[in-house]
């Protein structure tokens, strides 16, 4: 084997049982908490714990070892000059106290244990040592800060005290660290200074032990801002536009500044601030002359800068009232003319008119003509009035003539009478008025008078023969025309009517024409016969005038009338004191000879005659039935009778009781008759005897008639009839009963 071959892998040996030796050495262990918090003053124990298989070498180091001993060996202490007498140490142990500690202590200390046949072990621990805090303060540079200020600084600051944390508020919200605000140790740092930065700020410190807060204000200087002007009126809807005259204006001026901006008001551009100062400048009842430009100005005195803003400040004066508006004809009655105005106000309102060919407008007042208007009848043309402070409109609606005539008749004195023609007119404009007779003009004079304007006429001490006939109004604008006729005529009663109410009184009746002219009515009469006259026919007296109504009157009632008499009435119209044609006339009777005559009075009589008869007859009637009724319900109780008897009598063994029978055997009942006299009524009865014994007391009555007795027999004949029946002792009840129903009829009869 070579030399240097050897030596390599005799190297390689060592070193592999090199390291076998050190993973087979156990380490030691070291506990000890850190950071160790301590006050000033106070001893601060750094305590360490350890394990180890062997007391270890204990070494205490600021980078160099300042203390080291060997555990459990009590002369082993070595202490370096610096901490000499300012340490105390317990050899049994690796830990330490440092006496009365100081700020300077606070510092990392190192120990380390070694030991034989054991690896090392090392720990740092920290030392902090504490002073209470106590005056803490926020210190902000002094001198003034102004917005755009590069930065300021603001410290936090305390007498005593040393502190583990520090944070910074601004008007109670946490400031955090950014590129605005900046946190450096006990300072903040506020870069490009603005004037939200202005504030209260607070820092608050705190320790282990005590803690303590600040608060220092921060005042940003800044301003005064360009101001802002506001026009305010409570009475005008758009102050900022204008206010109308006798307003009371406010001019309100605000800006940001600080301190605050002294405030200034000039009018115009100029710098002048002789007028009041402050924010609110109040103008009461402004005028014309006040309108024009205001200005505020704001000075910041502190800063020593100052800001304007200038307003235009309107003031209008509305036109009084509202527009007028006019139409006229011109040219001759063949165009129209427009006028419409507002005067008066500021600024002058517009005037224009919506609805003619022409757009066209004017200050104040605009006339616009329009020809060929015959289209615009019964359309509206609108005046617009438009001012900066109101828009107000008028309408005119033109439109053709429309004519309504009427007439009154006045009756004057000395009995002329005067009628006046009137032209109603429903026109726009108004017309040009013509009136005609027939086809002839009226012209105006001394019997015809007409108004200025045309529109009446007055006939005076009318005429029925000359002044009666047709008058036409003719109407003429120039959108068209028209016309009406009235006709006057003399008067003529027609439709006369008179009825005779009673013996002395009467009423009439009439009409006219609505033609007619006519101021009174004479109601007049005549006498046409005369009662005990020795003339054969009647004899006519002349016409008297027994009354007067009025122009309107149609009807009237006469008295004093005599009933024997025969009338004859007439009605004759009177215009002024010309009379009409009288209408005719109408008679009636008289009435004294209205009494009944002979014949009336007899033909009364037996009417009242065969009335009663046939009264009478209806009662017989009702009797004789209610009579025969009765009887039947006799003879039924009659039979029943019989039937018994004949019952009892069969009961009697070989007929040894008396019979009561006669041998023809049981009774027939009588062949019923009937009596009858002219009038038809007839009454049943029997004509022979009762076969029963008159003295059995099963008897029933009635004994009838011996024979046939007529109706017509006389009185005496009727008593004989009576005699003629039967006497009975004991008669029954039943049978008086029948015979007085018989009398009673008969003498009915």
């Amino acid at each position: 084997m070579r030399p240097d071959n050897w030596s390599r892998q005799t190297g390689a040996a060592l070193l592999t049982w090199a390291a076998l030796l050190v993973a087979l050495t156990e380490s030691i262990e070291i506990q000890a908490s850190s950071p160790v918090r301590v006050i000033a003053g106070k001893n601060a124990t750094l305590s360490v714990e350890f394990t180890s298989s062997s007391p270890p070498h204990v070494a205490w180091a600021l980078g160099a070892t300042f203390a080291s001993w060997d555990v459990g060996q009590n002369g082993s202490v070595k202490v370096s000059s610096e901490f000499l007498g300012r340490i105390t140490v317990n050899t049994s142990s690796a830990s330490m106290v440092i006496l009365q500690s100081t700020l300077s202590d606070s510092r990392n200390y190192a120990v380390t244990l070694s030991a034989l046949n054991e690896q090392s072990a090392s720990r740092n621990i920290s030392l902090r040592v504490y002073e209470l805090i106590s005056n803490v303060k926020v210190t902000a540079p002094e001198g003034v800060i102004k917005e755009g200020d590069t930065s300021v600084a603001l410290s936090c600051t305390m007498v005593t005290g040393t502190w583990d944390a520090l944070t910074w508020a601004k008007n109670g919200m946490e400031v955090v660290s950014n590129t605005h605000t900046v946190i450096a140790g006990n300072e903040l740092k506020i870069q490009s200074v603005v004037r939200e930065d202005a504030g209260e700020y607070s820092c608050h410190v705190k320790n282990p032990f005590s803690n303590g807060s600040a608060r220092g204000l921060l005042n940003v200087y800044y301003g005064p801002d360009v101001p802002t002007v506001e026009i305010v009126s409570a009475t005008d809807p758009d102050p900022a536009q204008f206010v109308l005259v006798n307003a009371t204006v406010n001019l309100t001026c605000a800006t940001s500044s600080a301190p605050p901006a002294q405030y200034f008001w000039s009018v115009g551009e100029s710098g002048d601030t002789s007028v009041p100062s402050g924010p609110v400048l109040v103008l009461s009842r402004v005028q014309l002359e006040q309108a024009g430009r205001y200005s505020c100005i704001v000075v910041n005195a502190k800063l020593g800068d100052s800001k304007r803003t200038a307003v235009a400040l309107n003031v209008y004066e509305l036109p009084p009232g509202s527009p007028e508006c006019s139409m006229t004809s011109i040219a001759s009655n063949k165009a129209l003319q427009f006028s419409c105005s507002w005067p008066g106000g500021f600024p002058k309102a517009e005037i224009r008119w919506l609805g003619l060919l022409r757009n066209v407008s004017a200050e104040s007042q605009l006339v616009q003509n329009q020809s060929s208007p015959a289209d615009l009848s019964g359309r509206d043309v609108t005046c617009v009035a438009g001012h900066r402070a109101a828009v107000k409109t008028c309408i005119v609606k033109p439109a053709i003539p429309l004519v309504s005539p009427s007439r009154q008749v006045v009756g004057e004195t000395q009995g002329d009478v005067t009628v006046t023609l009137k032209c109603e007119v429903t026109s726009n404009p108004a017309p040009v008025i013509r009136w005609y007779k027939g086809q002839g003009p009226l012209a105006s004079g001394e019997k015809i008078v007409i108004s200025p304007d045309s529109s009446e006429v007055r006939i005076r001490s009318f005429s029925l023969v000359n002044d009666t006939g047709n008058y036409s109004c003719s109407c003429i604008n120039p959108l068209g025309g028209s016309s009406s006729t009235l006709t006057l005529t003399a008067p003529l009663v027609s439709d006369v009517t008179v009825t005779r109410i009673n013996g002395t009184t009467a009423s009439i009746s009439w009409g006219v024409r609505e033609s007619d002219v006519v101021t009174s009515f004479l109601v007049q009469r005549r006498t046409d016969t005369q009662r005990g006259s020795s003339s054969s026919g009647p004899r006519a007296d002349s016409w008297v005038t027994v009354q007067e109504t009025g122009m309107d009157g149609r009807t009237a009632t006469l008295s004093q009338l005599q009933e024997d008499l025969a009338y004859s009435f007439r009605v004759l119209p009177k215009t002024g004191t010309q009379s009409g044609e009288p209408s005719p006339s109408q008679s009636v009777a008289p009435t004294a000879d209205n009494r009944l005559s002979g014949g009336a009075i007899a033909g009364i009589i037996v009417g009242c005659v065969i009335g009663f008869l046939l009264i009478l007859l209806l009662i017989a009637g009702l009797v004789l039935w209610k009579f025969k009724k009765k009887k039947k319900v006799i003879v039924e109780k009659q039979t029943a009778n019989k039937q018994k008897d004949t019952s009892r009598q069969r009961s009697i063994p070989n007929g040894t009781g008396p019979s009561v029978f006669p041998r023809g055997g049981l009774p027939q009942p009588p062949p019923r008759r009937s009596i009858s006299n002219k009038t038809g009524l007839t009454a049943e009865y029997s004509d022979t005897e009762s076969s029963l014994c008159p003295k059995s007391p099963d008897v029933i009555g009635p004994y009838p008639f011996a024979k046939t007795q007529s109706l017509e027999s006389s009185s005496q004949e009727k008593h004989s009839a009576r005699a003629e029946l039967p006497q009975h002792n004991g008669q029954s009840p039943l049978q008086s009963r029948a015979i007085t129903i018989q009398e009673r009829l008969a003498t009915m009869v």
